[in-house]
């Protein structure tokens, strides 16, 4: 059996937009895009949750978000509907993938000043916060009359690091233990995966890891291809609270990627990120050999 110990780390963060429109309907005000804070709450939500964010609140607190903060300071109302999420991929140094919904407060339910804004999965558990913010990111108050809409754009991001990455590794294979690196890429980055969605409860949510016979590595806009095994089985180790990474592991059994040109990279895919490894000297397994890989997926807050 082997062990691959791979590291693989997503940065998150989100920001928010506020528009009011009218009652004939024609937009009044609308503020700059503004950061967010992703509570520690709301960091821990990405290992045991699918739905991440499902509502939307609005307060009328002043107070300053912390990270310990779990609902707003002076809740007003929750919004009643939201759009499907729309997502986009900005390529660049510092390229990332973003997806928003939007969160409409319909006439009479956000009637108020409206100072404080947050999504989670009920008031008393908010995956982010934020004051409300106007230019050069001073906090203001928003007025919503009681015939007014008001709309709460909530953004996504994750950032991805384009740097390949070279960890070691020791193999072991019929009782013959062997040193190996891994050169670690992401891939299809202009495929952008569901930002709204954790982990979920297993930890095993959108989780692969494929085997490759394909001996280089791929663009970081494609994937690794040719000839191809799947783990045979595939676990997730129990998640430890406040720590923000889960470790896999990923076995192949006896009959599976038993490769003429051996195993000579992988993929691994969850619903955060996806990344191609390069390991080199090639791993040779033969039908006598069960293969085992283990990756730790981390995640932590995007800092600029």
């Amino acid at each position: 059996m082997g062990q691959v110990s791979v590291i693989c780390h997503t940065e998150v963060a989100g920001r928010y937009k506020l528009k009011v429109y009218k009652g004939d309907g024609t937009l009044r005000l609308e503020t700059p895009w503004f950061d967010n804070l992703i509570t520690n709450y709301g960091m821990e939500r990405f290992a045991d949750t699918i739905a991440l964010c499902p509502q939307c609140y609005i307060g009328r607190s002043g107070t300053v978000p912390a990270v310990g903060n779990t609902q707003l300071g002076s809740l007003i109302a929750t919004a009643n509907s939201v759009t499907a999420p729309v997502y986009t991929f900005f390529d660049g140094p510092q390229a990332f993938w973003r997806a928003y919904k939007i969160f409409t407060f319909n006439a009479g339910n956000a009637t108020g000043d409206v100072q404080e804004v947050g999504i989670g999965s009920s008031p008393t558990t908010l995956f982010s916060r934020a004051l409300v913010q106007g230019v050069e990111e001073v906090p203001i108050t928003i007025t919503v009359l009681a015939d007014e809409k008001l709309e709460v754009y909530y953004e996504r991001r994750n950032y991805l690091d384009k740097t390949d990455v070279i960890t070691a590794f020791d193999m072991s294979l019929n009782h013959i233990i062997t040193a190996h690196s891994a050169t670690i890429r992401v891939s299809d980055i202009d495929l952008i995966p569901d930002l709204f969605s954790g982990f979920g409860p297993t930890r095993l949510n959108g989780v692969s890891f494929t085997a490759y016979q394909q001996g280089n590595l791929a663009t970081v806009y494609e994937p690794l291809s040719g000839i191809s095994a799947g783990a045979s089985l595939a676990s997730a180790a129990a998640y430890i609270p406040n720590s923000h990474y889960i470790d896999y592991t990923f076995q192949f059994d006896i009959s599976a990627a038993l490769f003429a040109n051996n195993v000579r990279s992988a993929m691994f895919t969850t619903t955060q990120s996806r990344y191609q490894m390069l390991f080199s000297p090639t791993i040779i397994k033969t039908s006598r050999d069960r293969m085992r890989f283990s990756v730790r997926h981390s995640w932590s807050r995007f800092v600029p």
